[in-house]
């Protein structure tokens, strides 16, 4: 392999190169002997203020093209802006250069200054004197002018500190610049030898003053950074002493504050104290006075205890404060020094030990959130008393007319009797109101502060376990096993099966037994009450499944009684399990084996009611065999699989509970993690087997099914999962294994209970189903028997075969397949939220989807516009509502059809105009949230709107004119899935209404596609829009010479006699008049409906063909006659065929 030459070497020969190359190109271009060559002079500088006075110029010149002055006014202005960008480089440049000199000399002044403010703390705490005198108006302004100095201090901390991390990390970004700029600063040379020498053209001079513009833009900025990156180290130390003042500035000022408080809390707290005193010593002296007096003097008392209350509370409120910023503080150091670690060590096992310790030790968020809740509670109830406070006290605003108002209905010497001392009563309730006003603003603004204060801690508590979150899945925590893991198994064993240990958790839980006995008995006799009930609670659960299959009377809530049940079924022993567990850890005598042990049967409770519950399920007789008809070879495997499971696993998952926190916790809670993932890889290789486990049937019967394609990568999964978290702990990373293994149980139970779900519905849907087509079947059975009867009744058409006329009905198959994809879709995104937010936790990086920004988009926020960015989330999130609308859009039809339409009295095409347009209003709204989600505006797309709209209104026209009278046609509903219509020279019944095109099966089976626009444009024939009342005309012609008034006559008795004849509107029959071949007679007459009108033609036509033969009326037919022309005489040949067919007689 190949020695890379050194980096000096390189840029060794790299110069030789250039300088021979400079050098031969000094001698091609120097000038002849004898020639006087003018040297180059050095291009001036140009200032702002030439520019800007060119820019004027080119604006007010008239001569030159609208486009040319813009180009030109445009190089300018970049020209300019490039002088200005030098200039302020030029300052900064010189800022550095002068930080460099001067930065060492403040940062020295700054330390000394820090050790003589050491020395004079150390002789004691700077406090200010207070004497007893003060007023506590002017001690709260004093503590005030301190907090405002507090907060100015803390804010300045904070901004030293973001220019410390931005400083420290600065170096790198400058570096990375310096690069660009270099090889900017070579491309402008480049360019600038290139550009054209002649600057007559004014456009040619402006794009030359931009480049050199350009080019001292980037020498200027070189120079800035180079002076930039000399002076951080200066400057970098000055920021450190700065910080360090101020951070003793800000403790200082922290003391005085504290000092502060205390003395206007202990002020208010004697001045709450002294007006409540002196308001019950005058609620005393008033118990024998007049009535007003003793109401009087009690209000004055009440308000005086509020008043010491809010001031006892506006105390808690000083020190909750105090210590939330304390632990947020601590919280931010503690963050901030983990992250100095990790950058210096890295993930070793030291600090992943370290940052578990402090994750365990953060607060539970939820607390403060529920403690936040309480505080809006109190911020209302103390605000609503202060705007009644301060409305009693407008009212007391004149003593006098108060007095007045209250001895109103006393007698004249009542009123001179105690009017003094009502007055004096309700002076010192002013007095007091003042003070109450003054206190609960005191504690609103408390409240507030502590509220920030809280809000701080949470922040800062959720970043800092974002972080851990982050980092200590990759961090190993725990040696990898070798001989002294399992050499330290034999001490282990011993302190499990340590007589005294289990001795003293059964002590501690005989001094619980007498310290809390009500709570023993109450749970005692719960657990007792579920162990007693379970034989009749098994004998219920057998009997749910009695009238399941049977469609008369099986309900689906049987079903739910007997889920509910199990739960039931299985709670006595893991409630026994998790109440004895949060009994001994409530103990503050118990030893540690006792509080480990109360947190290992807590925690493995819920593992063991799971298992429960899922067995209970797999039952002979229970939900899964009664109720959703599993086979049974499934069902005793799984129930062999849970029980093996759950007698391995819950004792191992106990014993690593128990010692996880020990000294065992590398050995023995190791030890007993890979018996449980060891039972679990079984489990999953028994229950998923694809060949011998309970999903053979299913696969062998689906192999065209997504699961039965990807069997073998599941089941690879399923099995490899538990396994590699055993190979996890045994080379150290027990922490991830213990994290991981959490989240794949929960996922587990996802799948165990999306699968229960689905039967669930599938059960209820097959069962609708079922009563839906028991309920068709009965409708039809009664229509056929109405049906039946009333041809036994009716003479005229019992000869007559009936005819049947389509009406669309609920397809029932149609229903159920689109059902069950809907279904499954759902179940599939049930299962994808579920997933995330089982593994969003353990992998916070799943959260860079919202931190990769595609693009960014301006909106506007309280009148502002601001740049929100489109992340791969967004998209994400547009993609599945795409999806969804899609899957809703295709399958919501059938699902309307069982859930709701059926139950309505509504004809078919009601049903599908409903259908229809819950379907386009649900692509409506999937449009309007996927590009809102994309942040896509209306003022973004109108021109490709505007666009489109050109295109189809030349290339689409006929595609949209069909689209928009689709959607006219589901509006006004000239037609409806039903109507027989005529359009043209067809006539059928419309069987589906589409957005295009509608379909029309005519009177031969035959499905004719109509495109929408024929029907609002065309001349349409609807014969059942509003009224199916119809009318039929019979033309008949008789011979001359017939009977006329006689045919008119058999005629109407031909319309009366038939039934389906309306009498109202009367049947009209006329004589038309005289045609070549017959005298025409018509007959009108009107039906009620379409149904029979080809029936009652018929009918019709063979009463009148019966009457007619029997009155010897001849039908007319055409006749015509033969005149011979005899003037000459008439060429007749004939021809005899007799025999011989060739021989011919003339």
């Amino acid at each position: 392999m190949r020695t890379p030459e050194p980096a000096w070497r390189t840029k060794s020969t790299r110069f030789l190169i250039r300088t021979c190359i400079f050098i031969l190109a000094c001698l091609l271009c120097a000038p002849a002997t004898g020639t006087d060559p003018t040297p180059a002079e050095p291009t001036p500088k140009i200032s702002s203020q030439q520019i800007e006075a060119k820019i004027n110029e080119i604006e007010a010149t008239e001569g030159l093209e609208e486009t040319e002055k813009k180009e030109l006014i445009e190089l300018y202005r970049k020209t300019l802006s490039n002088l200005e960008k030098q200039a302020s480089y030029k300052a900064a440049e010189e800022g550095f250069a002068e930080a460099r000199g001067t930065a060492p000399d403040k940062t020295r002044e700054i330390r000394k200054k820090l050790e003589e403010l050491e020395k004079r703390d150390a002789e004691g705490p700077n406090l200010p004197e207070i004497p007893g005198d003060t007023p506590t108006e002017e001690l709260e302004q004093m503590l005030v002018k301190e907090q405002a100095d507090l907060a100015a201090l803390q804010a300045k901390l904070a901004e030293i500190d973001n220019q410390i991390k931005e400083q420290s990390a600065r170096p790198a970004t400058v570096r990375e610049r310096l690069i660009e700029t270099k090889q900017l600063q070579e491309d402008t040379s480049a360019e600038l030898k290139s550009a054209e020498p002649d600057t007559s053209d004014d456009k040619t001079r402006a794009q030359r003053l931009f480049v050199e513009s350009k080019q001292r833009l980037t020498g200027t900025e070189i120079n800035m950074l180079d002076q930039e990156l000399l002076s951080q180290p200066a400057r970098l130390e000055l920021l450190k002493a700065q910080r360090a003042l101020t951070a003793r500035n800000t403790s200082s000022v922290e003391a005085r504050v504290r000092f502060l408080g205390d003395h206007v809390n202990q002020r208010r707290r004697s001045d709450a104290q002294q007006a409540e005193q002196m308001a019950a010593e005058t609620e005393r002296k008033a118990s024998s006075k007049h009535p007003l007096i003793r109401e009087l003097a009690e209000r004055n008392a009440a308000l005086g205890t509020d008043l010491t209350r809010t001031a006892s509370e506006l105390e808690t409120l000083t020190q909750q404060k105090e210590e939330l910023e304390k632990q947020a503080s601590r919280y931010e150091a503690d963050l901030q020094s983990a992250r100095q670690k990790l950058e210096i060590a890295g993930l070793s096992r030291a600090l992943g030990t370290i940052l578990q310790e402090q994750r365990r030790q953060l607060p539970d968020i939820t607390l403060f959130e529920k403690q936040a809740n309480n505080r809006e509670k109190n911020i209302i109830r103390s605000s609503l008393q202060q705007i009644q406070h301060e409305e009693e006290r407008q009212d007391l605003g004149d003593l006098d007319l108060s007095v007045s108002h209250l001895l109103v209905a006393e007698t004249p010497e009542t009123q001179q009797e105690i009017s003094a001392e009502i007055r004096e009563l309700l002076k010192t309730r002013r007095e007091m109101l003042d003070k109450s006003i003054k206190a609960e603003t005191d504690y609103l603004r408390g409240l507030g502060e502590l509220e920030y204060s809280s809000k701080r801690l949470i922040d800062s508590a959720r970043e800092y376990d974002l972080f851990l979150a982050e980092n200590l899945l990759w961090m190993p925590s725990s040696p990898q096993v070798g001989y002294t893991t399992l050499a330290a198994l034999i001490p282990a064993g011993t302190w499990l099966l340590s007589p005294t240990a289990w001795l003293d958790v059964f002590h501690t839980l005989g001094q619980l037994a007498l310290q809390k006995p009500l709570l023993l008995a109450l749970a005692s006799l719960l657990i007792a009450t579920l162990f007693l009930l379970r034989p009749r609670l098994k004998e219920k659960l057998l009997q749910t499944n009695r009238y399941v299959g049977y469609v008369s009377r099986d309900q689906i809530h049987f079903t739910f009684m007997a889920l509910l049940m199990i739960p039931l079924l299985a709670a006595p022993w893991p409630l026994l399990m998790w109440f004895t567990g949060r009994l001994i850890q409530t103990s503050t005598d118990a030893g540690q084996f006792s509080i480990e042990t109360g947190l290992g049967l807590e925690y493995t409770a819920p593992l063991l009611f799971n298992l429960l519950v899922f067995s209970w399920f797999c039952a002979p007789g229970s939900v899964a065999d009664g109720h959703f008809r599993w086979p049974e070879n499934t069902l005793k495997l799984l129930r062999q699989e849970i029980r093996r499971l759950t007698l391995i696993a819950v004792p191992s998952v106990f014993i690593a509970v128990l010692s996880i926190d020990g000294q065992f916790s590398d050995s023995l809670a190791r030890f007993a993690f890979l018996v449980v993932m060891i039972a679990l890889a079984v489990f999953m290789s028994r229950i998923l087997n694809p060949v011998t486990g309970p999903l053979h049937q299913f696969i062998k019967r689906h192999s065209g099914h997504w699961l039965a394609r990807t069997r073998y990568i599941w089941y690879s999964l399923a099995v490899g999962l538990p396994l590699l978290l055993a190979g996890l702990s045994l080379v150290g990373y027990f922490y991830t294994a213990l994290i991981l293994i959490d989240s794949l149980i929960n996922t587990l139970w996802l799948v165990l209970g999306i699968i229960a779900l689905r039967e669930l519905i599938v059960r209820w849907l097959v069962l609708t189903r079922r009563k839906l087509a028991l309920q068709v079947a009965r409708e039809k059975q009664e229509a056929e028997r109405v049906a039946l009867e009333e041809q036994e009744d009716s003479q005229s058409v019992a000869d007559l075969p009936p005819v049947e006329i389509e009406v669309p009905e609920i397809d029932l198959e149609a229903v159920d397949t689109q059902t069950r994809q809907l279904l499954s879709t759902g179940l599939v995104v049930s299962m994808a939220i579920g997933l995330w937010l089982i593994w969003n936790d353990v992998f916070p990086a799943l959260g860079i989807f919202d931190q990769v920004t595609l693009w960014q988009h301006t909106t506007t926020i309280d009148g502002v516009e601001q740049l929100q960015p489109i992340t791969l989330e967004n998209l994400a999130l547009a993609l599945i509502i795409g999806f969804l609308t899609v899957v809703f859009t295709r399958n919501m039809p059938g699902l309307l059809e069982v859930i709701l339409l059926q139950r309505l009295s509504l004809t078919p095409g009601s049903r599908y105009a409903i259908t229809s347009l819950v379907r386009y209003t649900l692509v409506a709204i999937g449009i309007i949230a996927v590009f809102g989600i994309m942040g896509w505006k209306w003022s973004q797309i109108q021109w490709l709107l505007a666009a489109l709209s050109v295109g189809l209104g030349f290339g689409l026209q006929e595609i949209v004119a069909n689209f928009i009278c689709g959607i006219i046609i589901l509006f006004e509903r000239p037609i409806r899935v039903g109507d027989r219509i005529t359009i043209g020279d067809t006539t059928g019944i419309v069987s589906k209404i589409r957005i295009r095109a509608t379909t029309i099966t005519n009177w031969d089976k035959q499905e004719l596609l109509v495109p929408n626009k024929e029907f609002i444009t065309g001349r349409l024939l609807n014969w059942s829009l509003s009224d199916q009342l119809n009318r039929i005309v019979i033309p008949i012609g008789i011979a001359y010479g017939s009977d006329v008034p006689g045919a008119l006559k058999l005629l109407e008795e031909a319309a009366v006699e038939n039934e389906n004849v309306l009498e109202d509107p009367q049947p009209v029959i006329t004589f038309e008049g005289f045609g070549d071949n017959s005298l025409n007679l018509i007959m009108r007459c009107y039906l009620e409906s379409l149904d029979n009108r080809l029936t009652t033609i018929s009918n019709l036509h063979q009463a009148i063909n019966r009457k007619f033969e029997d009155a010897g009326i001849s039908i007319a037919f055409p006749q015509r006659d033969i005149h011979l022309d005899t003037s000459r005489p008439l060429d007749i040949n004939i021809h005899h065929v007799s025999g011989n067919p060739g021989k011919a007689a003339d």
